[in-house]
């Protein structure tokens, strides 16, 4: 099959987390936060639609390491970045398990808060994490005068936000973006809203393209539209060019 642009590599989400963890960690979660959860099914990128909302906290978070070495090394030191100490949410969960270290509790609170918010942040513009944290760093890194990188809780100001949006979309239009989860490949098509919504994701996308017919049947060799989807929703000589490309 022929990769016709950027797609976000899902191999590292991860499946399982142990249940304990999950409830020591939602004490600690603001109500209001926590009813946010199920519209954000609906808006966050499709590859994380299948996660729970703790299990996509670790993946932004696991994100965030990877995204701070990146930015440590192209503003401070390459050699260095690698072996930079970078807080881990299994750090956070024995902090917070640990209410006796006091020093320790207060910042594991504050980090699985800030991991959480921007999370939903990000899932809230239905952004991939590492494409939101890399754009939050940029755009809070213009204003920045310390000594040390921007943390978890730095990646959220609305005036970055405002920002990020507007990048992100200048990005769709001249990237293509998207879902590698076997959920979208056409066989395993059940008429999900989840799968609707990645449809319509698909269609707009071709949208921004000056060929179209080229870009759909690419995602038809690829399996993840119908010829059938597509003839019911572009006009007959664009499909007609579709079949042509097949």
């Amino acid at each position: 099959m022929q990769d016709f642009g950027f797609a976000t590599a899902i191999n590292d989400i991860p499946r399982e987390d142990p249940i304990d963890d999950e409830l020591a960690v939602f004490p600690f979660i603001q109500k209001d936060a926590l009813a946010l959860e199920l519209d954000l099914f609906a808006t966050k990128w499709f590859d994380y639609r299948h996660l729970t909302p703790w299990q996509a906290t670790r993946l932004y978070i696991d994100q965030y390491q990877v995204v701070y070495r990146r930015v440590y090394a192209r503003h401070f030191d390459r050699e260095r970045a690698e072996h930079i100490k970078v807080l881990t949410l299994d750090d956070v969960i024995e902090g917070i398990k640990n209410p006796l270290d006091a020093k320790r509790y207060t910042k594991s609170k504050r980090m699985l808060s800030a991991g959480w918010s921007g999370r939903q942040m990000a899932d809230l513009m239905g952004i991939p994490y590492e494409i939101y944290i890399e754009l939050a760093f940029e755009f809070r890194l213009r204003f920045w005068n310390q000594s040390y990188l921007p943390q978890p809780q730095h990646l959220y100001n609305e005036r970055d936000v405002e920002r990020i949006q507007e990048r992100w979309e200048e990005m769709q239009a001249s990237l293509l973006y998207v879902s590698q989860h076997p959920a979208y490949n056409t066989a395993n098509y059940c008429g999900a809203a989840y799968q609707h919504d990645y449809h319509e994701w698909l269609f707009r996308q071709a949208e921004y393209r000056p060929d179209p017919a080229y870009l759909l049947a690419g995602f038809v060799k690829n399996e993840q539209l119908t010829l059938e989807k597509i003839e019911c929703r572009v006009a007959p000589e664009i499909f007609e060019r579709v079949k042509r490309e097949l």
